[in-house]
Parts: structure tokens; sequence; C-alpha cells
């Protein structure tokens, strides 16, 4: 096969004292590449707290700048618990935060002398940032609209402050990242061409991979030929799309959404510069219309030759949050030709004269679970389910009788079970679990939604263990273990496969 991606490690400016990104860019090997901390002697450290609520402050951007030229020193996210820390340089230095759906507050300008650690600790104020009016008229150029230019810039700095975050890289050795990639090959018509390719991988995550550097992007375009025949396509990673040097050749506006009732709103990227015997890349970036979070990127190529372009390739890349704020990759699918010949043009050198194209390949990748030292950020049940004792699990699921499940599992539920343990392996008793997600409500055909909180809760058992009934599938769902303000164990669920019941085993700090 001659098509394939290529991806490259990149430098990282920061790193943090708990999981801050366990994945959060894709490549078509779906091969995670991990870089070390760059050593400094000064450190900046500190607690955000909600102004208004006095909380913790999590899944917050922190980024630290110098004074004269307002560029970037170090970024990092603020943990579980609200607080940061990162390494900085010497000399007058400005701190700000992001957050999705906010505007970006300072939160103070410090000059740090050689080793010098100091401390910002800063309560938050709530500035939501309210989108202007929602213009649906698309054209084909970069827009002159002032309101759309305000829109776009709100918008895509939502959607830049989500993909900066994905790209902080953790503390070194404290992440275990768990993946499977599972490839396809698809015929002419679309039809599968064998058995699919299943890779399973585990990762010490600090850093996502990254593409390769802009300037050669920028040169060469997204897809090259390799010496060895072959070629390469190139994935829009988080750091080639908050690039400026990237924006600089594409224009972003508002994407048409797919129905006029539809919950999400798009802003779109489209080279300015179409010039033959380069290829480069088109998309839109797809977030929630009212809290502006970034829930997909999707992706496709222009200037490809009609052989090539009639298999639409392309990728799709979805984004989400843990209950610790943290943005990640959850899936990923990206398509690929596959040429089996194909003769290189001499007119433009970078294009192909003939190919031939007999089918597709299509790549899916999926996050199963994140941990950390405090156990599982994030999980879809599926490896706990598969690793934990089967007898378990069914004295599990003949306690639902008792309380009272419902029925069985359906296409829109299943059945969660888990049990909770101490640090030293003893089972945590009659201690609260509970579950708790977000559900939208059209209000009207105008796009206008509402959102409703649900949840549902139980008590471990003598042995730890809890079973609940009737969890939704497919929603980012919150466990809890003990008091809301101060749990004692708390990860993030997601379930796409059908599988009657997901696993969850969790690990309780100390009262």
């Amino acid at each position: 096969m001659h098509a394939r991606f290529a991806s490259a490690p990149s430098a990282s400016a920061s790193a943090s004292p708990r999981l801050r990104h366990a994945l959060g860019r894709v490549a078509a090997a779906a091969l995670l590449l991990f870089v070390g901390r760059t050593a400094a002697a000064q450190e900046l450290a500190g607690v955000l707290r909600s102004a208004v609520s006095r909380n913790p402050s999590v899944g917050v951007l922190i980024t630290v700048s110098r004074s004269a030229d307002d560029s970037l020193v170090a970024r990092t996210v603020t943990g579980a618990r609200g607080t940061w820390r990162l390494r900085a340089t010497t000399g007058p230095l400005v701190v700000r935060a992001f957050r999705v759906g906010h505007e970006p507050v300072e939160l103070a300008r410090v000059t740090l002398a050689d080793g010098e650690v100091r401390r910002v600790d800063v309560a938050l104020p709530d500035l939501p940032v309210t989108l202007v009016a929602l213009n649906q008229r698309v054209d084909n150029r970069c827009t002159t609209n002032p309101g759309q230019r305000t829109l776009v810039a709100q918008l895509f700095g939502a959607a830049r402050t989500a993909l900066l975050s994905s790209q902080v890289p953790a503390e070194v050795t404290t992440v275990r990242a768990v993946l499977r990639r599972t490839t396809v090959r698809l015929d002419a018509r679309e039809r599968p061409a064998g058995r699919p390719d299943t890779v399973w991988l585990t990762r010490a995550s600090l850093a996502p991979f990254s593409s390769v550097s802009i300037d050669t992007l920028m040169r060469e375009g997204f897809r090259v030929f390799t010496p060895d025949g072959g070629m390469t396509y190139r994935a829009p990673g988080a750091d080639v799309l908050t690039d400026d040097r990237f924006l600089a050749h594409y224009c972003l506006q508002i994407a048409a959404t797919p129905s006029p009732d539809s919950t999400w709103v798009g802003v779109s990227f489209q080279p300015t510069d179409r010039s033959r015997g380069r290829v480069r890349v088109t998309g839109t970036l797809w977030l929630d219309r009212t809290t502006q979070a970034l829930r997909r990127i999707e992706f496709g190529y222009v200037g490809l030759e009609p052989a090539l372009n009639r298999a639409t390739p392309g990728g799709v890349i979805e984004y989400a949050q843990t209950v610790d704020g943290t943005w990640f990759v959850p899936d990923w699918v990206l398509r690929l030709p596959r040429v089996v010949r194909f003769t290189r043009g001499s007119l433009y050198g970078g294009e192909i004269d003939d190919a031939f194209v007999d089918g597709v390949l299509v790549m899916r990748g999926s996050v199963l679970d994140i941990s950390d030292r405090e156990g599982p950020v994030f999980t879809t049940g599926e490896l706990a389910l598969a690793s934990s004792d089967s007898t378990l699990t069914a004295r599990l699921l003949a306690y639902r009788d008792s309380v009272r499940c419902a029925g069985p599992a359906t296409p829109f539920t299943l059945h969660l079970t888990g049990q909770v343990t101490a640090a030293d392996d003893a089972p945590v008793a009659r201690t609260l679990v509970r579950v708790s997600w977000v559900i939208q409500r059209l209000v009207d055909f105008k796009g206008l939604v509402s959102y409703e909180d649900r949840e549902m809760f139980t008590h471990t058992d003598d042995a730890g263990r809890f079973l609940l009934c009737g969890v939704p599938r497919e929603h980012l769902v919150q466990v809890r273990v003990g008091p809301s303000d101060a749990p004692r164990a708390r990860t993030t669920l997601r379930i796409r496969d059908l599988q009657p019941t997901a696993h969850v085993e969790l690990r309780a700090r100390p009262q």
C-alpha cells in the first residue's frame, strides 16, 4: 500500500502535576510520540478558584507570556483542585487564564528573578461570552461582515482554548492510556475486503504527537511523495490549527449547519491559495452552540487528483473533557485511498498523471481508558469489564433484582457495575456513588436548546461493590464516590459499544 500518514514529535513548553492531557491530536498511524519536560529554574504556581462559588476552577488553561512582546513562555491546565504549576523564564511576565465560553482573564503581572518560585493564587471572575447573532449566509470568500468576523473570532477563540489545552503534557510516569486502533479495508464499492486488523496500544502519555513543522507543511503541503514510491498524507493537528503561520493562509468563516435545529455551530477553515501542485486541507471546527465547547474537527483535502478525490480522503476527530477538565481525543476516524499504481506528472511536479485506486483504507481509533496514580480519569468500562472477575460481575447482575432495576439493558442504556477500594486494597463499604450527565432538549425550531442535569446514585455494599441501572450510552457520564464537594474518587465514562454491562474500578482517597 502506497498511502500512509506521517507524524513527528514536538517539544513541549511545560508540564503539570497531574493528568493534563493523554491524547489530543490524531495521526493516521494513531501512534503517540512523547517528549520530555523543558528545564528551567524559575517556577510559577497557584490555586485558581471561582470568585462566585469559591470552588476550584478545573480545566482552565493558564498561559505565561513575556510582557515585552507577548510571546508565549509556557502553558498548563488547572487540575481537579484548581492547582497549577509551570516553569518560566526570568523577567517581566503576564499570567492569563482561558476558559471555553468565557472571556480571557489576566491573573497577574510578575517579574521573576533567577531561581525564584512565585505563587499566584487568584479568584477567577465569571465573565461568560455571549455569542453575537448567527447569520446562516455563507459564501466562498473570507467574510467582510463585521458581525460575522466577531462571531468567527468568538467561536475560534473557544476552539483554540480547547486545542491548546489538549496539548499540555502530563507529568512523567503518572498517566497510562489504552487505545484501540482498527484498520478496515474497503473495496471500490465500499464493501469490506478482508477482516479488520485491530491493535491495542498502551502509552505512558506526556504529550500527543504533532504534525511536521508548520514551515514544512506550508512549503510541501499535506500530501507528499516519498523516496520509496509511496505517498504521505498529513493530518492537521491541534498545533497546526492554532499556529498563526497556518491561519495567515486560511479563511475562517461560519459553516453552514447540517439542519436548522442543529445544536452545533461550525467555523470552517479554507485555504486562500489553491494553486496547482500542492495539496492543502479544508475542514470545520464544530462547537456546541450554547457552551461553545469543541466537539469535533472534520477535515478533507484540496488539490488532489480526481481519482484520489473520489475516495473522499480525510478524517473526523472527536474532542471531549474528563471530569477534571482535561481536553482529549476519545475517538477518531481517518480515510485514505488505496492507491495500487500511479505515475508522476512532470508539468507541475507534485501531481499525478494517472492513478488506480482499488478501494479505501479506514482507520478508527478509540481511547478505552486513561488513568493516573489516583485511578481512572476516563474509561469506557470495556477494559475493566474484560479483566474483572466474571463471578463478581455475575453476582452484581444478580444483585440487580434487589435494587429494582427496571429491566435488561436497552440500546440506549446499560448497567454499570463497579468496585471501590482504598489505597491498601481494602473495600470501601457503604459509601455514596453518584453518576450524573447532561441531556439537551430542543426548545424551539430556531435552535434554542435547554440543558437538564440528570443524576442517579447508590451505595457500595460491604465488599465495596455497586450497581447502577439505566446509565445512558453515548453520553459523557461523571462517576463520583463520596460527597459532591470533596469526592474521594471520580472518573469520566462514555459507552459506545452495545455491551449490556460496563465495569469501573475506583481507588478512593483517604477521607
